[in-house]
């Protein structure tokens, strides 16, 4: 298969071997016979040369064409060997100059170039020309005429003659699915030339598939001291790929295993959707024999009387990190295993123009405009120091197909969306880099510490997490637009470690205001001392160290594989719509929750009982917090495999939201208000109001603030207590200050 552009043809490796399978070259000197097209495998460059001289001679000669550049000879194709960046960077020395093929995420790219590759100098005694090849673009002049009776030393260059060629350096790094462990991604830079670069464009983000070879060339020759070698690979071709998430693919049989370990412990409601896809995924691979085992025993099964107490949602929970135990993580488990269960495509809608008489235009599709809503799922999680966090971020690096992890202190300076680097010491030019949320599009993005971020890189995170994409004018590049589907999960400890009851969320866990409301859901984690649970968590413990293994006792139901596949089967294969009945329910429990927060309400019998008067100084959920509850029921649904979107799922939706809520005000001391407004905008939005605070006194802040510094923050030593109420004294007054130390 050949196909061609403005200066190069493209040919298929495949049909070149087989029509050169028979076709030697006989090297007499020593008698060798290699096949032609083992020989284009180790020593592309060279052969490739002569192929192009040849065309090249043939354009001229018979054609009278003569191309400023080119014609090129490229190729690409399955045959062609694999090999993975790991490989590639650790044998560079061995395997330099052999045509491979390479797969990669692109992460940086420079502004093409244009660069001589041939010079021409004219002698000014003689008048003769020379012609120069300049290796990797460095400057080569002529010291001596060509013309052997000439003296001539001295040159001139004619820039009309040269021969230019453009050039465009792309980094590529290793796929996320190939990236093990906490090692860090191999990175390889890419030279593509000439028609190559607008004939594929590629950009920062893009999985590529790379045909070339590696080249090398020397970056210091001194006399006596080893020669140092920059390695590139020079692509041939480039095939753009899907990403991750979208590309992986599960096999017929393992769909068929998924399903009958699904239908073999299921429900009845979860039965009946299993059983026909079961059926007809038989039907593509199994002989007839075990087609009709697979009949009887679904006969067997379908008329066994099996408890309803199996739940697909709950066993999930009970196999997401089975060795991070406690009551307090089980909705926590949940929450993040329905996030990556909800979809990274964004979901089309269509809109209408509307007529004068206010009615849709329905009969005219080419007006109607669509925006696409989010479906990814964003999640906070606040714990103290060594509350398990760590082995959620290991547990999910080993079931997220498309994962990327990082650390927010460690974020370098092309930040988390897209910025651009100084000159890059390898080709020169500045590159555009992408940073960890590009990278991770289409699958899920892990930040550990995710509150000591660089405060623009908090902005960053706006846009993406709201609208999916990036949008940015990046100097020398202009403006720039990437996708950005990904799922955030942040982790992060409170200030100095511990949770501290009577202040805000805020002030325990800093991220900007604005942040707060773009997650679904914030959890807190708090190290309580509970006997139970620690001789509990201690004995556990120490039967993992004796037995090397969960203990019997805490086995999960499903495999760590298992969870990856199904991950990506219910990605794949079903999507959940919404029954009236769940929209119904949604919508009566935001009502409702909105009604309980208002502001009108909030001096009832049931607030007012102890003698506290509360005031409302925030807001509310919103109609964000609503789109979440869609968003965690669909993706229950999909965990459930249900095609269908039910109260069940709506219900377990709103109660991890609740309990999301509690922890958080019982983490930062609201223990008999659920507080919403400190997932809006990490304030508390009810406060109670001061006993000593009232209008005629205008110094009454002041004071409540010094005693607030005294008995909450405790961060001035108790022995300067008297130092301190002398302070209050001259700012307040005696009259006052007895009224309020004595309320304090």
């Amino acid at each position: 298969m050949i196909r061609s552009s403005s200066h190069s043809i493209f040919i298929d490796f495949d049909s070149f071997s087989s029509m050169m399978s028979q076709s030697f070259v006989v090297f007499n000197s020593a008698s060798i016979r290699v096949s032609v097209v083992q020989l284009f495998l180790i020593r592309p460059k060279y052969l490739l040369s002569i192929f192009e001289s040849v065309l090249r001679s043939v354009l001229n000669d018979q054609y009278h064409y003569y191309p400023k550049s080119g014609p090129y000879i490229r190729f690409h194709g399955q045959s062609i060997p694999h090999i993975s960046m790991k490989e590639i960077i650790e044998t560079a020395h061995l395997i330099h100059g052999q045509l491979y093929r390479i797969d990669g995420l692109a992460v940086a790219i420079s502004p093409p170039v244009s660069i001589a590759i041939e010079r021409t100098f004219m002698c000014t005694t003689c008048g003769a020309y020379i012609t120069l090849k300049q290796p990797n673009g460095i400057v080569v002049q002529p010291d001596r005429c060509i013309d052997s009776s000439c003296p001539g030393r001295r040159f001139k260059h004619v820039e009309d003659l040269d021969k230019q060629q453009l050039i465009q350096y792309v980094t590529v790094q290793q796929l996320t699915d190939e990236i093990k462990g906490a090692t860090e991604a191999y990175k390889l830079n890419i030279e593509l030339f000439d028609d190559l670069i607008s004939t594929v464009s590629v950009r920062p983000g893009d999985p590529i598939t790379i045909y070339g070879y590696l080249n090398r060339s020397y970056i210091q020759i001194k006399p006596g001291i080893r020669p140092k070698y920059k390695y590139y690979f020079t692509a041939l071709d480039i095939q753009k790929r899907r990403k991750d998430t979208e590309e992986t693919t599960i096999s017929q049989e393992r769909k068929y295993e998924l399903l009958l370990e699904i239908w073999r412990n299921a429900t009845a409601a979860n039965r009946r959707i299993a059983n026909e896809q079961i059926i007809n995924i038989a039907n593509s691979f199994l002989p007839i024999d075990e087609k009709i085992e697979l009949a009887s025993e679904l006969y067997f099964w379908s008329h066994l009387n099996i408890s309803d107490d199996f739940d697909l949602i709950t066993s999930i929970r009970d196999s997401f990190a089975p060795n991070v135990i406690g009551n307090q993580y089980k909705d926590l488990k949940l929450a993040l295993a329905a996030s990556l269960f909800t979809s990274r495509k964004p979901e089309s809608i269509e809109i209408y123009p509307v007529n004068n008489s206010g009615s849709n235009i329905n009969n005219d599709e080419s007006l109607a405009k669509s925006y696409k809503i989010r479906d990814v799922s964003h999640i906070l999680v606040i714990g103290d120091r060594a509350t398990g966090k760590l082995e959620l971020i290991k547990f999910l690096k080993l079931i997220v197909p498309n994962i990327v992890t990082t650390n927010g202190p460690s974020l370098t300076g092309k930040g988390i969306t897209v910025g651009v680097s100084k000159r890059d010491p390898e080709t020169g030019e500045k590159m555009m880099h992408i940073g960890a949320y590009i990278i991770a599009d289409g699958g899920t993005l892990v930040i550990d510490e995710i509150d000591k971020m660089r405060p623009e890189y908090h902005a960053d995170l706006l846009q993406p997490m709201e609208s999916l994409i990036v949008e940015k004018d990046v100097t020398g590049f202009g403006r720039q637009t990437f996708n950005a589907r990904t799922g955030l999960i942040g982790f992060g400890n409170p200030k100095n470690g511990r949770w501290r009851k009577g202040l805000d969320l805020i002030r325990n866990f800093y991220i900007p205001e604005y942040l707060w409301s773009r997650f679904d859901f914030v959890f807190a984690i708090v190290d309580r001392y509970d006997k139970d649970m620690d001789k509990a968590i201690a004995t556990f413990r120490g039967k993992i160290r004796q037995n090397k293994r969960l203990p019997e006792n805490i086995r999960p139901p499903f495999t760590i594989d298992w969870l990856r596949d199904y991950i990506i089967y219910t990605s794949q294969e079903i999507s959940p719509v919404f029954s009236e009945e769940a929209i119904e329910y949604l919508s009566n429990e935001y009502i409702e929750i909105r009604q309980k927060f208002n502001p009108e309400k909030l001096e009832s019998a049931q607030l007012a009982a102890s003698g506290r008067i509360f005031e409302v100084v925030g807001p509310s959920i919103t109609h964000r917090n609503l789109e979440g509850f869609y968003r965690v029921s669909i993706a229950l649904a999909r965990m459930d495999h249900s095609e269908v979107v039910t109260i069940k799922h709506a219900k377990l939706a709103v109660d991890l939201f609740i309990s999301s809520l509690r922890s958080i005000n019982e983490a930062v001391g609201n223990d008999n208000i659920v507080d919403p407004g400190l997932i809006q905008t990490g304030r508390k939005s009810i406060k109670e109001k001061s006993p000593w605070k009232n209008s005629d006194y205008k110094d009454s802040r002041r004071v409540e603030m010094l005693l607030n510094h005294l008995f909450i923050d405790q961060r001035i030593d108790p022995l300067g207590k008297d130092k301190l109420i002398d302070l209050i004294r001259k700012v307040a007054g005696e009259t006052h200050f007895a009224t309020a130390t004595n309320s304090a």
